[in-house]
Parts: C-alpha cells; structure tokens; sequence
C-alpha cells in the first residue's frame, strides 16, 4: 500500500476503475488492458481540449500582433 496521501488517492482511484486488482495477503495485480483503457479514455478528452486550447491562443495572439 502506498504511503503517502497522493500516491494513496491514486492507487484507490486505479482499484476503483478496476486496473488494480487485490490479489490477497496485501498483493495486487495490475491490469494492463484497464490502464490502456482509462489511458485512452483520458487522452480523448484532453486532446480535443489542447487543440482548442491552441487554436484560441494562436488566434489571440493573431489579433494582437
């Protein structure tokens, strides 16, 4: 089990997605499949949001210039 209190909150949040799982007698196992899953899922909200990000900066900076 992790100690500190981030490295904690991380690890509940990875069993509560089912990419760690408890083996027993303090073991787990990490599910290589679920973390890919919950990586993608992450990188296709956050991909839109940098190109839109992006978008307006250049834009801003169009007008500004």
């Amino acid at each position: 089990m992790p100690q500190r209190p981030i490295e904690r909150r991380q690890f509940e949040r990875m069993q509560r997605a089912g990419i760690i799982h408890a083996a027993g007698q303090g073991r787990y196992w990490f599910d290589l499949a679920a973390f890919q899953k919950d990586q993608d899922r992450t990188r296709a909200i956050l991909v839109p949001v940098v190109i839109v990000l992006c978008l307006l900066a250049a834009g801003l900076l169009t007008l500004l210039y």
